[in-house]
């Protein structure tokens, strides 16, 4: 991921189109505006949007959604060398996903007992881009980025899957307590019966 970053970076230095442009208004108060890159997501690129939506799910509150949480995928980004829109981040997010799904299923069908009968190659990986096509398959989705992207699918399973645990033994923990431990508890009449059986005669 240096790598990654140093290329960035050293991208960013050169693009005309990547720069930061500062401006002074009249309030002496210093604006930066923010150019950003066009054309087609590099490699280093994609692998920083990657690993900006890991870090987003890792370190973001839940309740944070929407323009918010692609907000600061952009910054984080930026501050990488990486100069995109967070609308931009949000295209390009939805491409990768949109590939990747598509790529993952069929790799699940083509693992399947029948695959080699149908008389379907055995992986994804192995076909070019002319039968990746046929296939209505993405015809360019490298190998690098679909793994990174199963990783931050993984990573937010289990973390879902944590929560959802955390949250059933704590009501596991609720519901094993005694009625009695209620302070309701205290204040209800007690029944007739603990008054005793001894009968009253009310004269007149």
């Amino acid at each position: 991921m240096d790598d990654t970053r140093g290329l960035l970076i050293g991208q960013a230095r050169d693009d005309e189109q990547a720069r930061n442009v500062m401006v002074v208004g009249s309030t002496s108060a210093l604006a930066v505006v923010r150019e950003y890159r066009r054309g087609n997501w590099t490699l280093p690129e994609t692998m920083m949007l990657i690993e900006a939506k890991q870090k987003v799910h890792e370190e973001r509150h839940p309740g944070d959604q929407g323009l918010a949480r692609w907000r600061w995928v952009e910054d984080y980004c930026w501050r990488a060398g990486c100069r995109r829109s967070q609308n931009q981040c949000n295209d390009r997010w939805d491409n990768l996903m949109r590939d990747y799904k598509k790529v993952r299923a069929y790799e699940l069908s083509a693992a399947g007992a029948n695959a080699a009968a149908a008389g379907r190659p055995l992986s994804y990986w192995a076909m070019g881009r002319a039968e990746r096509k046929e296939r209505g398959l993405p015809n360019n989705l490298l190998r690098e980025i679909y793994d990174a992207i199963a990783e931050v699918i993984g990573r937010r399973t289990s973390m879902g899957c944590a929560a959802g645990a955390a949250f059933t033994a704590t009501t596991a923990s609720l519901l094993d307590v005694p009625m009695q431990a209620s302070p309701l508890a205290q204040v209800l009449p007690r029944p007739l019966l603990a008054l005793g059986t001894r009968s009253f005669v009310i004269h007149v």
